[in-house]
C-alpha cells in the first residue's frame, strides 16, 4: 500500500513539474469566479455555507468539514472532493445552479493546489515592474545599424522612388 501511494505521488509530481506552473489570477480565478463565487463569493446575502472562496484566509480555513483548500494536498481539499463527488448531495457547483465544471478545469484547480495554492490578486491590482534601464536603453537595444542604401534598396525602404537620384 505504501509503495502504491509513493508511486502515485511520484507520478503526479512529475506530471505537475513537467507542465507550466498554474497561476491563480490567470488560471484558477476565472474558474472560481464563473462557477463558485455566486454562492461562495463577496455577496453576503447570497453566500451559502458561510464559505468565501474569494478571500484566501477563508478559502484555506477549516470551516468544520475540513478546509476547502489545503496547499500542496489536493486529496485533503474539500473543494476537490466536492467538485468530483458522485454523491447527489455533494457536487459543486450544484445541479440547480446550471453550471458545470469541465474535467480540465477541475484538473487545473487540482494542479494549483498541488503546486502550493499560491494566491495572487487580479493582474490589474499587481504593481508594475519597472524594466531595467531607461527607455532610451531599450530603444537602442532594439535598433540595429544598417548599411548605406543603394538606389535599388532605398525605394523599397522608404516607399518612394523620388528620393533616389540616378547618377
Amino acid at each position: 500500500m505504501k509503495r502504491c501511494w509513493l508511486l502515485l505521488c511520484l507520478v503526479s509530481t512529475n506530471t505537475v513539474a513537467g507542465a507550466e506552473p498554474i497561476e491563480f489570477a490567470r488560471d484558477v480565478l476565472p474558474i472560481l469566479s464563473a462557477n463558485c463565487f455566486a454562492c461562495h463569493g463577496p455577496d453576503a446575502a447570497e453566500r451559502q455555507a458561510d464559505l468565501r472562496l474569494d478571500v484566501e484566509a477563508n478559502a484555506k480555513a477549516d470551516g468544520g468539514s475540513g478546509p476547502p483548500i489545503v496547499p500542496g494536498r489536493p486529496e485533503l481539499s474539500t473543494i476537490i472532493e466536492r467538485m468530483t463527488s458522485d454523491d447527489p448531495e455533494l457536487p459543486m457547483p450544484p445541479p440547480s445552479s446550471h453550471k458545470t465544471l469541465k474535467p480540465e478545469q477541475i484538473e487545473t484547480v487540482r494542479r494549483w493546489i498541488a503546486e502550493g495554492a499560491a494566491w495572487q490578486r487580479h493582474w490589474s491590482f499587481q504593481p508594475l515592474v519597472k524594466p531595467a534601464g531607461t527607455l532610451d536603453d531599450q530603444v537602442r537595444a532594439g535598433l540595429k545599424p544598417r548599411a548605406a542604401s543603394s538606389c535599388v534598396t532605398s525605394p523599397r525602404r522608404i516607399r518612394s522612388f523620388a528620393v533616389c537620384t540616378w547618377t
